[in-house]
């Protein structure tokens, strides 16, 4: 029987290990022509157009998956446990003007068998007992009208990319906290050698540009 391993996702310093939920906060601040960004305990100061990079997001250990029993099946009942799963905040200041959001996630190097799932939560959703777990129901949802794995992957990673749209679309106005997830898997027949699953480390990287309502990201 294949051993499940539980993911430790690092952000730059070492935020938590996680088998349910990781949170990261981001805290926009108005100062001029600067933003502050506050993630974790790591603070980034940046310039008139408000923008973040999160780098070196590194999952190693991943819980691996067999897409059909514990997704498609979930013979085991275990698929949500299995998430790795990175929480993302984006508070506005109480004196902010109303923004949006645009998200970039970049996958670095090698990303055969990573499985990844985008959920927004909303804006003001309050304490964290409102944060959406029923992952497995969510993406069967999102596959139920394709019968082939290669079109449920695609019909994935479109979602994600409208999640992506959302995110952007969403106005946020002062004090006002925007919540997402990203939630990773590995998959191990995706694997290129599944046999070297134990071994694998994938590296993710989030960009936010934070802009004004009226404006849009070039």
């Amino acid at each position: 029987m294949r051993k499940y391993l539980i993911s430790i996702i690092t952000i730059t310093l070492l935020i938590a290990s996680i088998a349910t939920v990781t949170y990261a906060w981001f805290t926009y601040v108005e100062k001029k022509s600067l933003a502050t960004f506050e993630a974790g305990e790591i603070s980034i100061t940046a310039a008139a157009n408000d923008q973040l990079l999160v780098d070196n997001i590194l999952l190693e250990d991943l819980a691996f998956i067999d897409y059909q029993k514990d997704l498609i099946d979930d013979t085991t009942g275990h698929f949500d446990l299995m998430a790795s799963t990175l929480t993302i905040t984006i508070q506005n200041s109480d004196r902010s003007v109303l923004t949006r959001n645009k998200i970039v996630l970049t996958e670095e190097g090698t990303i055969d068998g990573l499985l990844y799932f985008l959920v927004l939560d909303g804006v003001n959703i309050g304490g964290t007992e409102n944060i959406s777990t029923n992952y497995q129901s969510m993406i069967l949802s999102v596959i139920s009208s394709y019968a082939t794995k290669e079109e449920q992957l695609l019909a994935i990673m479109d979602h994600n990319t409208l999640v992506l749209d959302d995110i952007y679309n969403t106005v946020i106005g002062a004090s006002d906290v925007l919540t997402f997830q990203i939630i990773f898997w590995g998959d191990y027949d995706e694997l290129t050698d599944p046999e070297s699953y134990l071994d694998m480390i994938y590296s993710f990287s989030i960009f936010i540009d934070t802009i004004n309502s009226k404006g849009e990201v070039v």
